[in-house]
């Protein structure tokens, strides 16, 4: 039951940040001009973007590299969180929400990258 409730919502979830992150490497592609050292931010953000895409093109569509690309995402996730938590956050009430969010897609993400479907689906049909 955890398993396909993660295997739902975890695509969507990595979709959003993959699409925020983009959104914001955008935008700072637009701002680089002048500023040629923020060219390591945009390429972070890019391969932040491409990461998290696959990962969720791979989940709904049950690819063989799901697994190991939702951990890599649960990875990134989890040191952003403990970041956050180290650091603390700049908005006092956008921050909770925001650890909230990244903690939930972490456990998501480990839960589909720990998981093999078919001993979830043998165990919740009660046969071994």
């Amino acid at each position: 039951m955890p398993l396909r409730i993660a295997e739902r919502l975890f695509p969507w979830l990595a979709a959003l940040i993959a699409l925020t992150i983009g959104w914001m490497g955008i935008g700072e592609v637009f701002e680089t001009g002048d500023r040629p050292h923020r060219v390591p931010t945009v390429m972070f953000s890019l391969g932040i973007f491409l990461l998290f895409g696959v990962t969720a093109a791979s989940v709904w569509w049950r690819l063989r590299i799901r697994r190991l690309a939702a951990l890599s995402c649960s990875a990134c996730t989890a040191l952003y969180a403990i970041s956050m938590l180290r650091e603390g956050w700049d908005f006092p009430f956008l921050g909770p929400i925001l650890l909230t969010f990244v903690a939930t897609v972490t456990v998501l993400g480990l839960i589909v990258g720990i998981v093999e479907p078919e001993r979830a689906i043998r165990g919740a049909q009660g046969t071994s």
